[in-house]
This record gives C-alpha cells, sequence and structure tokens, in this order.
C-alpha cells in the first residue's frame, strides 16, 4: 500500500474519468462542480466553498488535495456523491441526512466516522479504508467493506436494523472490532486468516463464533456478551487454555496479565 501504488491507482483512476469525457478536462484535468459530479446541492456548495480555490468552477488536481479531511455536521446533505473526485484522507459526517454513503470510488479515503445519521440506510468501503466508525444510525441495514482489504478497525454501536450477518470475511488485516448493541447481527464472518487483537461484542445476539481467530499471545482484550444467545463457538486446544486461566464467575472474565475475558 506505498506511494508508488498509491500513484499507479491515481494515474488509472485519471485516465478512466478523462477516457469518458464526462467531467474532466482532458487538457487542464480540472474537474466541473456540477449536478453531474457532485448531484447534491447542499454538497455541491460545501465543495466549491472548500476545494475551488480560486472559484473558477473547477476543481483542479492540486485544489482535490486542498483539504484532507471532510467534516458534514447537522446538515440537509442527503447524498455526498462525488466524494470520490477529492484527496482526502478523513471523512466525518454526523446528524446529516445523507441515505447513501459509497466511497467504492475513492483512492484516498482512510479513516470514516458516522454518527446520528437517521436517513443512512447503507456504507461501502474505499479501497484503502483503514478505520470505521459508525454509531447510532438506526435505519442502516448494510454495511459493505469487500473493497477494503486494508480495514483495520472497525466499531459499530447502536446500529439496530442491521442485516442478519456482518460480513468481515474480506478484512485478513482487522486488528480491533467493536459491535455494540447491534441487535440484529447473529452472525459475523471473518477472515480465516485474521487476528484481531482486541474484540469487544456486547448485547449483540451472535448465535456462533469462531475463536480461532484469536492469537493468544497478542490478544489485548476480548469480550463477547451474548446474553446467553450463543449456541456454539469452534475453537482450539491453545484457546481453550487461554480463557481457562482467565475465567471467574459463571463466565470468563478477567483483567488478569492485561486481558479482560467475557464470554457467555
Amino acid at each position: 500500500m506505498g506511494i508508488i501504488k498509491k500513484l499507479t491507482s491515481l494515474a488509472l483512476a485519471m485516465t478512466v474519468v478523462i477516457g469518458c469525457g464526462a467531467v474532466v478536462s482532458a487538457d487542464s484535468n480540472r474537474l466541473a462542480i456540477n449536478s453531474r459530479t457532485f448531484p447534491d446541492s447542499n454538497f455541491r456548495k460545501y465543495v466549491s466553498t472548500n476545494f475551488d480555490l480560486n472559484k473558477d468552477g473547477y476543481i483542479s488536481l492540486g485544489e482535490r488535495g486542498a483539504q484532507k479531511e471532510i467534516n458534514i455536521f447537522n446538515s440537509d446533505i442527503r447524498s455526498v456523491k462525488g466524494v470520490e473526485y477529492l484527496y482526502i484522507y478523513d471523512l466525518n459526517i454526523v446528524g446529516t441526512a445523507v441515505e447513501e454513503i459509497d466511497l467504492t470510488g475513492s483512492i484516498s479515503i482512510e479513516n470514516v466516522f458516522i454518527q446520528t445519521c437517521g436517513s443512512l440506510r447503507s456504507f461501502t468501503g474505499s479501497m484503502y479504508l483503514n478505520d470505521l466508525e459508525i454509531n447510532f444510525c438506526d435505519r442502516l441495514k448494510t454495511i459493505d467493506v469487500s473493497n477494503s482489504k486494508y480495514l483495520k478497525r472497525i466499531s459499530l454501536v447502536n446500529d439496530t436494523r442491521l442485516n442478519s450477518t456482518l460480513d468481515l470475511s474480506a478484512n485478513r488485516y482487522l486488528n480491533d472490532i467493536t459491535v455494540y448493541r447491534c441487535e440484529t447481527v447473529d452472525t459475523i464472518k471473518f477472515d480465516p486468516s485474521a487476528r484481531p487483537t482486541r474484540v469487544n461484542i456486547q448485547f449483540t445476539p451472535l448465535t456462533s463464533m469462531d475463536l480461532r481467530i484469536l492469537d493468544v499471545n497478542k490478544v489485548e482484550y476480548f469480550t463477547v456478551a451474548t446474553d446467553g444467545t450463543m449456541r456454539s463457538m469452534t475453537s482450539t486446544g491453545a484457546i481453550i487454555n487461554f480463557l481457562w486461566n482467565h475465567r471467574s464467575g459463571n463466565g470468563y472474565r478477567s483483567y488478569e496479565n492485561g486481558h479482560y475475558i467475557v464470554i457467555n
């Protein structure tokens, strides 16, 4: 995921857009700010204000990276389509009427924070997405991170209408996962080679889990509290011994050696 790889991806992306002859001038590589590139009028205004530095109605290659983050708070913006053209690293959206976020075309966005977006129904991650946090989006159903091969952290809190399966099977570098009060999720699919060091799953009705994702020599925090819905677990002898050595009470619970374990 080095700089050469990113520059190559950028060159290919430019070729595709220019080849279509639609929104970018082949002579100047300028991106027009219009209803085709940024369909939502409120987001278009945001882009014009923050990225079109010379106010000519276009965004040059240099201007696309004028800001390293986008922060949208308590806005009437319903779509951020077109954000994939901008070379930002962080996307933060809070209390906004956005209905869908699709970052498939972005080759720069690494960190996404979304909170209290009551109209949001689907999220699709970017290629280089590293950190994803979505909280209190009670209409969100679909999270697609199959394109986000480098995802390291995901945190979902009080997203109460998600599809029953959270698919993380394409995220082999996943290191930190929180799923808290996601009351419709009963299955989480992991990449078999993933070795997260921090797992926090609470008030989420999982029915089964593959504990083989744990590396007992590296785990820092592991909590699974499902209020009795768990029916089966796949494990190994080393993991069973590890959990047994960190048990107390009716479940596995301990702060010993920096580890915190709960399974019920």
